[in-house]
């Protein structure tokens, strides 16, 4: 083979680079192997049009996150889940487009949030979340949503979207299964308290378009987020599935069963706002960036598909 070809290809795989060196090697007086050239010629023109199609797919995966400047607070609470919030927080700055603050339960009960488009709640103790945030917070997130901010919980910050306590905002039409056990030597065990472990998620037709880009069986980290039900509240518009549990893990045989089938990721409308619950860890696993900071990009603009967050509010 040639110098100048092999320097051609070494250069980049660029076929105009390729094109302007065949001139120079027909007019040397070198000896050409045309087999050899040939050959050569259809493995550079293979891998250009290769790199090209597979740009292609990642120019689409990553153009749903080109969204206008959006700034997003990560609610940090003094006694939270310092991992699950500093790993959010690491994730959504590595967005170019996302302005990423931590924000305070005391700027969240001053009213502060107009500058905000999107809250996001870590893992943690929802009750402690709850309670940190008092009703003048609670309050006050609400309005936000009412407004058209974006929400997405992760875990604690899923069970706190949901109804079920006085702590809790109830800004989608979801509950965590309940009907608590009484346990030796263990007191009342909830469906929720068992342990950790990594289990895969199915993504629903409307989630393979609202996460678009993300694989469709993704595995993902569990550790004790909310087993999802309808609340069948009148006041709120259904949820969508995003994500059902395809496995589970248990703790207790009571346990057994209760998780497979469940929504894993839903999604909602609070008035003019977005609200997303995931009941895992998505953050826990690098190659799960993308679906993070993909949730937080879909939360922050209404969506031109009802489908994906449902109805309107009533």
């Amino acid at each position: 083979m040639s110098k100048g070809l092999v320097r051609t290809i070494l250069r980049g795989f660029s076929p105009k680079r390729l094109l302007n060196s065949v001139p120079a090697m027909l007019s040397s007086q070198s000896k050409l192997d045309w087999g050899k050239f040939t050959i050569a010629y259809a493995t550079l023109l293979s891998c250009v049009i290769g790199f090209f199609v597979a740009g292609q797919d990642w120019r689409r995966r990553y153009a749903i996150l080109k969204v206008p400047h959006v700034t997003v607070g990560v609610v940090a609470f003094e006694n939270g889940d310092v991992a699950s919030t500093n790993r959010l927080i690491e994730v959504l700055r590595s967005e170019r487009s996302f302005d990423v603050r931590s924000v305070r339960p005391v700027v969240i009960r001053s009213g502060a949030l107009r500058e905000y488009d999107v809250l996001v709640f870590p893992g943690g103790v929802a009750r402690q979340q709850g309670e940190a945030l008092g009703a003048e917070g609670r309050d006050a997130v609400r309005e936000f949503l009412r407004r058209g901010g974006g929400y997405v919980g992760i875990c604690a910050g899923a069970f706190l979207a949901i109804s079920g306590n006085v702590e809790a905002l109830g800004v989608i039409d979801a509950r965590s299964l309940s009907g608590d056990r009484e346990i030796p030597g263990w007191g009342a065990v909830s469906f929720s308290a068992r342990r950790s472990g990594v289990v895969d998620l199915q993504l629903s037709s409307v989630g393979r378009e609202g996460l678009e880009g993300v694989p469709e069986v993704i595995p993902v980290h569990y550790s004790g987020g909310p087993i999802l039900v309808p609340a069948g509240r009148q006041d709120l518009p259904d949820y969508v599935t995003w994500a059902t549990f395809r496995n589970e893990v248990w703790s207790f045989e009571f346990q057994r069963g209760t998780m497979i089938d469940t929504p894993a990721i839903i999604a909602g409308r609070f008035g003019k706002g977005r609200v997303i619950a995931i009941s895992p860890h998505p953050e826990a696993t690098r190659a799960l960036d993308f679906l993070v900071k993909r949730t937080v990009a879909i939360a922050a603009s209404d969506c031109e598909k009802d489908q994906v967050f449902g109805k309107v509010a009533m």
